[in-house]
């Protein structure tokens, strides 16, 4: 056993001799260094760990989206955005308060696009949300209804009556910078702001006392609205916040939108004077009649098409015309009067509507929407 202990610790003084030049000591650094060297090292792989771990859920949450809004497809309405074509949607206030769609290339009447059989004396409409449907607000006893982009079915009352205190619903318009459905109110003098995604009430987004608010739209960030107690257009910021007034002393102001050129164009005046007016889209300043005459008698709705031209609803003759989105020059009588039943139109918009998918796409879809919800499955499980 002593000539083993012997043999040993030769052995071992061999290997320290050996491996002494490679001592921590020898380059530069001692033990303390090794020990802080470790605890950096450690907590590098503490942020990468953390940064994988955000990475993994980033990307769950994205399938976990994706998946979801597949579920919520219906088969029977797959549709291809590469053959959306874009449509002209005419809120008609005659018989039963449909929702008309014509040609949006040479206004030929299509269909009813909604039954009005669901209206409680609707008032204003817009298209957008996560799946870019029709909301109608019902200014009757009613919120606001949700319509299926692609066939007009009615969907749900998006907005339930009294929700948030609304109960006299006009104006409708999705917010420019959080994508929110924003409605106004025009008994409590307030623009009311839902989630976009389930209706459920936010906030009071603007209020101005005494106003009476009819329509609304975001343009550049704010918020402007036509007030008929003041018959003026008042101006709001991103956040609520009132600005003033853009301007006033107007005539009957029924229904406004904001032109290629920047500039804002108002429907005025009454029966006998129907005209759009056209108003500097930053200082709010008059520039003149832009459209008027040729039979245009209680101009309501107007829209800008995809020929950049101006559409305006001609309520007095069932119709709608057509002008010169440059000059104002009048084009001609788009939607003939009494076109699909067509009566006291009012508001007025164009709009894509996604065709159909052939019916040999439908299984290539259900395949992809089943894999996506495997996903989602076995992230969940």
């Amino acid at each position: 056993m002593k000539i083993a202990s012997t043999k040993l610790g030769t052995l071992l003084g061999c290997f320290v001799s050996l491996f002494a030049p490679f001592s921590p000591s020898a380059f530069g650094f001692d033990l303390a260094d090794l020990e802080k060297t470790d605890t950096e090292l450690m907590a590098s792989s503490l942020k990468l760990s953390l940064l994988k771990n955000q990475e993994d859920y980033a990307r769950y949450i994205e399938l976990d989206e994706v998946s979801s809004n597949l579920q919520q497809w219906d088969q029977s309405k797959l549709f291809s955005s590469a053959t959306a074509i874009e449509d002209f949607f005419v809120l008609s206030g005659a018989g039963g308060n449909d929702v008309l769609r014509f040609n949006g290339a040479t206004g030929a009447f299509i269909e009813a696009y909604v039954e009005g059989n669901s209206f409680f004396f609707p008032s204003s409409m817009t298209f957008g949300g996560p799946s870019n449907n029709l909301f109608i607000t019902q200014n009757g006893g009613a919120g606001v209804f949700e319509y299926e982009l692609v066939t007009g079915n009615f969907l749900r009352e998006f907005i339930p009556f009294g929700s948030g205190g609304l109960t006299s619903p006009s104006g409708i318009s999705f917010g420019s910078g959080t994508g929110n459905l924003f409605v106004a109110d025009a008994s409590s003098s307030k623009i009311l702001e839902f989630s976009a995604l389930n209706g459920s009430f936010i906030r009071d987004f603007a209020f101005l006392s005494g106003m009476r608010p009819s329509e609304i739209t975001f343009f550049n960030g704010d918020l402007f609205v036509i007030d008929q107690a003041a018959l003026a257009i008042q101006r709001f910021d991103s956040l609520g916040n009132y600005l003033g007034v853009f301007t006033s002393n107007l005539d009957s102001p029924a229904d406004f939108v904001f032109g290629p050129n920047g500039n804002l164009f108002i429907t005025t005046g009454d029966f006998q004077s129907s005209r759009v007016d056209q108003y500097d889209g930053v200082t709010g300043v008059f520039l003149g009649t832009f459209a008027s005459g040729n039979g245009l008698s209680g101009a309501t709705g107007l829209d800008f098409g995809p020929d950049g031209n101006l559409y305006v609803a001609s309520t007095d003759t069932d119709s709608i015309f057509e002008f010169n989105g440059s000059t104002g020059a009048f084009e001609g009588i788009f939607v003939p009067t009494g076109s699909g039943g067509l009566g006291i139109p009012d508001d007025i918009l164009f709009q894509e509507i996604p065709e159909p998918l052939p019916g040999f796409m439908v299984p290539m879809f259900s395949a992809f929407g089943l894999l996506a919800w495997q996903v989602r499955k076995r992230k969940l499980g």
